[in-house]
């Protein structure tokens, strides 16, 4: 009787220490080079217009990216979670007036970033210039 119980306890154990095992903390940040992003919400209100903002990092230290209506593109300073933005270019083009308020509205923000973390859905959080969140775009899936 007590043979089985022994073997009881051991596969409980092991049971435990492998449960523990896959129970991890997210880490908060990541590494953004190589990674591209699409808008889901700026301060709170989902993205208007067809073409939802977008940001790609790569592995140079520059961005590129579209606001919603105009392309940028420049450079960024990633150091832990700290994130920065230096001088952002983009086109000029004409856009409708809700696009283009968005878009103002997204690069002030992206040129405020001063942080990002990663939460537990995966999404990119950036933040200090208001709170930026992305999704994983689907090319980069």
């Amino acid at each position: 009787m007590l043979r089985p119980m022994k073997r009881s306890i051991a596969l409980l154990a092991a049971i435990v220490i492998l449960a523990g095992c896959a129970i991890t903390s997210r880490d908060a940040t990541m590494d953004l080079p190589g990674t591209s992003w699409v808008l889901v919400d700026l301060d709170g209100t989902a993205p208007v217009g067809e073409t939802a903002p977008t940001i790609a990092f790569d592995d140079q230290g520059s961005v590129t990216g579209t606001g919603g209506c105009n392309t940028f593109n420049g450079d960024v300073t990633i150091d832990g979670s700290d994130l920065s933005f230096g001088p952002l270019a983009s086109t000029q083009m004409a856009c409708e007036e809700d696009i283009s308020n968005q878009e103002a509205a997204f690069f002030t923000a992206l040129q405020d970033v001063t942080s990002y973390t990663v939460d537990n859905d995966g999404r990119l959080v950036l933040q200090d210039g208001g709170t930026l969140t992305f999704e994983v775009a689907a090319e980069a899936q």
